[in-house]
């Protein structure tokens, strides 16, 4: 059997070249905001995609991204097969260590909570699950406070994909929080990156230590 080609998507669409840049996947950079990239700069049929980088290929066309939440269980991994799609962008893998929520220890999930970006950190091609640590507020950065409402439309970590065509980076009354130019290529930004680092490190060793509990219930 030969191997997949490593820079194709849709092997029976008409554009199947990928157009991606390697090395423009900035540090702490979520998968929705990697694949909300992905999508406008390759509008991928729901098929094409589906069918080289989904685990279960015949999901419905909106995918969660991140499975951490209640019924979980033990089992979060991603929907996305990262590697092949690590392998498609050529970018190296460890790209998108802290891509999902479920990638942290099981042991801080409970810290997480709803889906948060930053308006500003959108607009410049750049969204990080760890705005939704309970810890956080506000962007370590530009101070704007974290909402998972952007425009008319709260936002999801998930992703629809449509049969034809699909608006990336668009909310539904049209309006656009990520343009192509920052799809292309996002800002660099090495304040925000040690920001993150030092809560992303903290939370990745944080599942070691035992005083380490759930969250207290409300009103307890």
């Amino acid at each position: 059997m030969h191997p997949d080609p490593p820079a194709l998507l849709g092997r029976h669409s008409k554009r199947s070249r990928v157009v991606w840049h390697p090395g423009s996947t900035p540090p702490y950079s979520s998968l929705w905001m990697t694949l909300q990239r992905f999508g406008m700069l390759n509008q991928p049929t729901r098929c094409a995609f589906a069918q080289d980088f989904l685990v279960h290929p015949n999901v419905s066309a909106r995918i969660s991204l991140d499975l951490h939440g209640e019924g979980a269980g033990n089992n979060a991994a991603s929907p996305v097969r990262l590697r092949r799609f690590s392998r498609v962008l050529r970018e190296p893998f460890e790209t998108f260590r802290h891509a999902c929520v479920g990638q942290f220890p099981r042991a801080v999930w409970p810290f997480f909570g709803d889906f948060s970006a930053c308006p500003d950190c959108l607009r410049e091609g750049f969204h990080s699950v760890l705005f939704s640590f309970n810890g956080l507020d506000r962007c370590p950065v530009h101070g704007a406070p974290l909402s998972g409402r952007i425009c008319c439309e709260t936002l999801s970590n998930a992703v629809e994909l449509q049969e034809k065509s699909t608006l990336f980076g668009t909310c539904r009354c049209g309006a656009v929080f990520l343009s192509f130019a920052a799809a292309r290529s996002p800002k660099d930004n090495p304040a925000r990156d040690r920001a993150l680092g030092e809560v992303a490190d903290w939370l990745m060793h944080a599942g070691s230590r035992c005083w380490l509990g759930p969250p207290n219930p409300p009103g307890s």
